[in-house]
């Protein structure tokens, strides 16, 4: 719980050798990237599911250095592991990740020698298809070693017997025919529903998997009465407003325990693709926030476009929380929505993202009159290694608004750039709250608290640490001095 962050990775890496695993887990999503470093470093600890899962998570970190230590960590772990997290690696927009992780991969196994590393996002994706499902082939499932795509517990899937299988697509087959009699098809509806707890995941296989279209009274007659999930989806059909809203809201209080599965989540994108409400649009976003699957990912590509401000924005932390190269023709048009909220969080969706080739977009955004606005798009550029990131970051630190100013001196602190310590320093005399804020940041940038020698108690008040810090950046101004 220490403010350096320093401290808190030593911490980490102490507590990783005494096999206190569960706050070197929670660390994981400290704010400071060296920390989350420490948490990369200790992976070698975890050749497990859990571990692979947590490697995953970090491989989509802001700092090149975390993604680093991820992909050196793998050199510890049987190929069965380390191979899924250095093929995700592959699918990562940074290219020197990329580079890592092909290096690390065909050393042990020749056959990734083959993946473009330079090659089209189109190749690349190709050729990671492929060499996936080589390696599942020789080494097992995937994402089943990496723990990806596995329900919560007491919810997976239910393994579907051969024999079932057939039986559910051969009533389907029956159900498709239009001179069916309706008592027949009441009994096919009913043979259906007798399957039992397997009914879904065998639906799931042929729906979504082989790509059959179940017939609508399936999706109302029968699985409303196998799962709650279903049953709230067939809610979503109300023409009243308020029975929808319900329903959504239903799904999300559910998705932490009962997430909607595979062929929910496609029976929900196909209804709510004309959904007037924002309401349940909110709701559908919450339900799906967790999800990366292709259908959750429509859905927030279908609600950048709602006209409700807040669906718009719940949207982009959708994408931002599954960062991928292809949300950016999304995301770029977002960076003009008038609504403030929503613009910041497009441009946190794209840094999340890890990588943009083209950041006009973002400089356009640093002429707009919205200061707190061309403070995150600023921040942005920075962290895209934007040189007008920073100028204008140090710009906006003469802001005539305080909030402004406390922004700044924050995201000047989460860019860890010691190029900002001049203007940190010089914020320490503005209004309290910016210099509590530059305090903080002067520790990040700088990569050490308040400076203090050995025989002196660590500084207590506000007042001590700025003269400290003053005291200490007059210091290193004069040895550059003397040095010149």
């Amino acid at each position: 719980t220490s403010r350096g962050e320093a401290i808190r990775a030593a911490a980490v890496s102490a507590l990783a050798a005494a096999g206190a695993d569960e706050p070197v887990f929670a660390a994981a999503t400290d704010k400071a990237w060296q920390v989350r470093a420490a948490v990369a470093n200790a992976l070698p600890r975890w050749p497990n599911p859990r571990g692979v899962k947590l490697a995953r998570a970090l491989l989509d970190d802001q700092s090149m250095e975390v993604q680093r230590s991820v992909l050196v960590a793998t050199d510890a772990w049987p190929l069965a592991q380390a191979g899924p997290v250095l093929l995700a690696a592959l699918g990562k927009a940074p290219v020197m990740t990329r580079r890592i992780a092909i290096e690390k991969l065909a050393a042990r196994w020749p056959e990734a020698q083959a993946f473009p590393e330079q090659g089209t996002p189109e190749n690349r994706a190709a050729a990671l298809a492929d060499l996936t499902a080589r390696f599942h082939r020789q080494f097992g499932d995937v994402e089943q070693a990496s723990g990806e795509g596995q329900a919560a517990p007491g919810d997976k899937p239910r393994p579907v017997a051969p024999e079932q299988l057939a039986r559910a697509e051969a009533v389907l087959a029956n159900l498709a025919d239009p001179r069916l009699a309706s008592a027949d098809r009441r009994r096919a509806l009913d043979s259906l529903a007798a399957m039992g707890p397997e009914l879904v995941e065998a639906l799931s296989i042929l729906a979504v998997d082989r790509n059959q279209v179940l017939p609508e009274d399936v999706y109302t007659d029968v699985l409303p009465k196998q799962d709650p999930v279903f049953a709230a989806l067939d809610r979503l059909r109300s023409a009243d407003v308020i029975a929808r809203r319900r329903a959504a809201s239903e799904l999300a209080e559910r998705a932490g325990d009962h997430p909607p599965g595979r062929l929910a989540l496609a029976r929900l994108a196909r209804l709510v693709a004309e959904e007037p409400d924002a309401l349940v649009w909110r709701s559908v976003l919450a339900a799906v926030a967790s999800d990366g699957s292709e259908p959750a990912i429509r859905l927030a590509y279908a609600a950048i476009g709602n006209p409700a401000p807040e669906v718009r924005r719940r949207a982009c932390e959708n994408l931002a929380a599954r960062p991928s190269p292809r949300h950016v023709k999304v995301l770029l048009p977002a960076l003009a929505d008038p609504s403030q909220p929503v613009a910041g969080a497009a441009i946190a969706a794209l840094v999340a993202g890890g990588q943009l080739d083209d950041t006009r977009p973002l400089r356009q955004l640093l002429a707009t009159p919205n200061e707190p606005l061309r403070v995150e798009a600023a921040a942005a550029l920075a962290r895209f290694g934007d040189p007008s990131g920073v100028d204008a970051l140090g710009q906006l630190a003469y802001s005539r608004d305080v909030a402004v100013r406390q922004q700044v001196a924050q995201a000047m602190g989460d860019l860890a750039d010691p190029r900002f310590t001049p203007v940190l320093i010089r914020m320490l005399d503005d209004h309290l709250t910016v210099r509590r804020v530059a305090l903080a940041a002067l520790t990040k940038v700088t990569g050490h608290d308040a400076p203090h020698s050995d025989n002196q108690q660590p500084p207590r008040s506000t007042a001590e640490q700025i003269a400290l810090w003053k005291d200490w950046f007059q210091r290193q101004d004069n040895s550059v001095d003397g040095r010149r």
